[in-house]
């Protein structure tokens, strides 16, 4: 908990510096795509996944880039070990912040990402609604040398630590954590004013 109240404290701080610089102000919708990625439970679950996923960035920007990312996907689930299980629909939502460079000279920017929330919800059959609660990081390369639109290659990583029953409403801490790694590619229209 202290480590939450520390970043967000920390966010403040950068959010002020950026309003008292001139930076633009940053609105950035993306759509894209999340490629195999992979999740473990301990040494003995395994699953893969992928689907489409959509959000938008907003903060600021000038060299500097600083702000929050609101994302939602619609993942395909599927236990690989240790028996195969038919794929389940999950969605997954993301909150995080994020701090980066724009490199105008060289079209391309760089950034960072604390996820503060990210979920995954069970979508379908017995179960439906439970969700896996957690935080993460990430890392992103964005190629801005199209007009309007920056291509950008994003890899995450998430620690889901606790599990919420739909029914009961009940948080129960994940005895062992949910691992999982991401890939995704998405197009995005980041927009200065």
């Amino acid at each position: 908990m202290r480590k939450k109240i520390r970043v967000f404290f920390l966010i403040l701080m950068i959010s002020f510096f950026a309003l008292k610089s001139d930076a633009g102000v940053l609105i950035d919708p993306y759509l894209g795509y999340l490629f195999p990625g992979n999740a473990t439970q301990g040494p003995g679950d395994s699953f893969k996944f992928h689907g489409p996923v959509y959000g938008i960035r907003g903060g600021f920007q000038e060299t500097v880039m600083l702000g929050f990312d609101f994302g939602k996907s619609y993942l395909k689930f599927k236990r690989e070990k240790p028996v195969y299980v038919l794929p389940r629909d999950y969605s997954g939502t993301y909150f995080s912040f994020f701090a980066g460079v724009s490199l105008p000279a060289i079209p391309l920017r760089f950034w960072a990402s604390y996820y503060l929330y990210s979920e995954y919800e069970d979508g379908e059959g017995r179960g439906s609604g439970d969700s896996y609660l957690g935080d993460g990081y990430g890392a992103t390369i964005g190629f801005t040398g199209i007009p309007f639109l920056s291509l950008n290659l994003e890899f995450r990583m998430f620690r889901f630590d606790r599990f919420e029953d739909a029914i009961s409403g009940e948080k129960t801490d994940l005895e062992p954590d949910l691992l999982s790694n991401e890939i995704i590619l998405t197009v995005s229209v980041p927009l200065v004013f």
